[in-house]
């Protein structure tokens, strides 16, 4: 494929499950940790197959440590998969101190919205309270 032709990304971005650093630390290599990604949303091969630009058997051969796989495609995988299990565990090899993700969760971004919401239902009830209390006077 020419590098300058634009490929139609089909893949859907899932939420992030941020996995414990000892499940990660725990596991035997970097591959094993890899092959955790997968597993945060329960995705066959079949659906990372679909929204990846490869096939399953060259799939087949990355997960088993015998096939190269893109480094341009890491964080597209990591979006697909809803981990960053393979990058968290390079990070404890080499010492990093993990941090954690600077993405909000749907869950977080609801409270967010919620809570702007009631800020502005207080403030109008506020209102209405000056309202009937200078009607009252």
């Amino acid at each position: 494929m020419n590098p300058e032709q634009e490929t139609l990304d089909l893949s859907h971005k899932r939420e992030l499950v941020v996995l414990d650093q000892g499940v990660i630390a725990n596991q035997p290599s970097t591959l094993a940790a890899f092959n955790l990604m997968p597993n945060a949303h329960g995705l066959t091969d079949q659906t990372i197959c679909a929204e990846l630009p490869m096939d399953k058997s060259q799939w087949s051969k990355v997960r088993s440590g015998s096939f190269h796989f893109e480094m341009n495609l890491y964080s597209r995988l990591m979006d697909i998969c809803g981990s960053e299990a393979f990058l968290m565990r390079l990070n404890w090899e080499r010492g990093y101190e993990t941090l954690p993700p600077r993405r909000k969760s749907q869950l977080e971004r609801e409270n967010e919205v919620l809570k702007k919401e009631k800020q502005a239902l207080e403030i109008k009830l506020e209102h209405y309270k000056e309202f009937a209390g200078v009607g009252a006077s």
